[in-house]
């Protein structure tokens, strides 16, 4: 009895660890103490400073001449977006990542992130990705935004008609751009959107700034953070094969509007970028932890499964041996 008792110990701790909680915390770094640890910081704690954290990072106004904080990033991934095998293999869609994308995206909205709600959030994802980027134009973005806003029939696939004030956290309210001149707006949108894709701009950078040209132009009465992200993930995951959803996190929200506040009121694209493929960074780093946990764990439970298949424990052996096929099938 008393081996019997410690094999289903053993199984307890192995479900346990194989069916975790779902991780709802953002992957904020640890504050660091050591100067060389703050130098990879790259929105200082005060939401207002308008640099990278670093006094060689000049204002830029174009983002195609971006500071050293962003050209360091992009370099790191390089290899990787360049060519999709050296990503770990796993399912080219995560469920834990697009869980973890479609809750905050829902957060960041101010929407419950309810089963209902994260079902909408993957629809109009799956639609997004099913797209030719190279033929993306206004009906595709007014698809999106109806998956986006499918719970509300007046606002659903509509161009606002009404004018829109955003009210950020950290300074005045900012007007976006009458209706009347919204048609016109869009139309040169999809005009560099088709220009850019076709460019020598950084991926990344581009989804970047596609997300941020069409928060700026805000053209809808609801639901242009949510679709504007889900259009920056469809970029990266169509042009760079990336196995995972880039996630803002919401607990980050005062740096997120004001490095955006910094763009679109200076001009200066630096911190905005720096921040946006920051988080694209993580949210990468986040998947192959967790892809490389999940390897270690079905190895760990063949050769539990193969011990007990020794000592004659058949059934336990079988139990085991379904929760590999379970954590296997996941990738």
């Amino acid at each position: 009895m008393g081996s019997n008792s410690k094999l289903v110990s053993a199984i307890n701790r192995i479900i346990r660890g194989y069916f975790p909680k779902k991780i709802t915390e953002s992957p904020i770094p640890k504050k660091v103490s050591s100067a060389s640890e703050k130098e990879s910081t790259f929105i200082d704690e005060d939401v207002s400073i308008p640099y990278c954290g670093k006094k060689e990072c000049e204002p830029s106004s174009s983002y195609r001449t971006p500071c050293s904080c962003v050209t360091k990033i992009i370099d790191a991934m390089a290899d990787k977006f360049k060519d999709p095998g050296k990503f770990p293999k796993n399912a080219i869609s995560d469920d834990e990542s697009f869980h973890k994308f479609a809750e905050q995206t829902l957060h960041i909205g101010n929407v419950s992130p309810t089963r209902e709600n994260i079902k909408i959030i993957e629809m109009a994802s799956l639609y997004a990705d099913t797209l030719n980027l190279q033929d993306f134009n206004l009906n595709h973005l007014l698809e999106i935004h109806r998956l986006v806003m499918i719970k509300d029939d007046q606002l659903a696939g509509q161009i606002r008609d009404k004018d829109v004030v955003i009210q950020s956290p950290n300074k005045d309210a900012r007007q976006t751009p009458p209706p009347h001149e919204l048609h016109e707006h869009l139309e040169n949108y999809f005009k560099w959107f088709r220009a850019e894709i076709n460019s020598e701009t950084n991926t990344l950078i581009f989804a970047a700034m596609a997300k941020y040209h069409l928060l700026t132009i805000h053209p809808f009465g609801d639901g242009n953070g949510r679709t504007s992200r889900i259009i920056l993930n469809a970029i990266l995951r169509k042009s760079t094969r990336m196995p995972c959803w880039v996630t803002i996190p919401a607990d980050e929200i005062a740096k997120y509007h004001a490095v955006l506040d910094i763009a679109q009121d200076n001009k200066n694209y630096n911190p905005y970028l720096a921040y946006v493929t920051d988080c694209i960074k993580r949210s990468v780093a986040n998947y192959e932890d967790g892809v490389r946990l999940r390897k270690q764990q079905q190895f760990m439970l063949l050769i539990m499964a193969a011990i007990m298949i020794q000592n004659g424990s058949y059934v336990s052996a079988a139990v085991v041996y379904y929760l590999f096929l379970i954590q296997w099938q996941r990738g």
